[in-house]
């Protein structure tokens, strides 16, 4: 692809995750998350669920951070058709994500 994962991490998903976090608009907020969970694939995400899972609980007071979450997790947890993860060293095991989410979600 034209985005490799290290990319995606260090200035994709932290541009648009901070971007979300300052708008005051939280139906921005939720539209950008939406917006990169659909455009990149799965396994950006699985490496990268800390940032998201930190950015949502940063979203504003009435945003459904519940609904987000599992939106971050049917992402992380489903089927990838574009990038399979078979050959990525650095792929999260289902085992290995699910802990990393609890500790996230348990801290909100």
């Amino acid at each position: 692809g034209l985005v490799d994962s290290n990319t995606y991490r260090q200035v994709i998903l932290l541009f648009y995750m901070e971007h979300a976090v300052g708008c005051c608009d939280e139906l921005a907020q939720e539209v950008i998350l939406q917006a990169v969970l659909s455009t990149f694939p799965h396994s950006f995400h699985r490496q990268t669920v800390e940032i998201l899972i930190d950015a949502v609980s940063r979203f504003g007071p009435t945003v459904n951070i519940r609904r987000l979450v599992g939106n971050i997790l049917d992402c992380i947890f489903g089927e990838d058709d574009n990038s399979p993860d078979e050959n990525n060293p650095f792929a999260f095991t289902q085992p290995q994500v699910f802990d990393d989410v609890w500790n996230r979600i348990s801290s909100l």
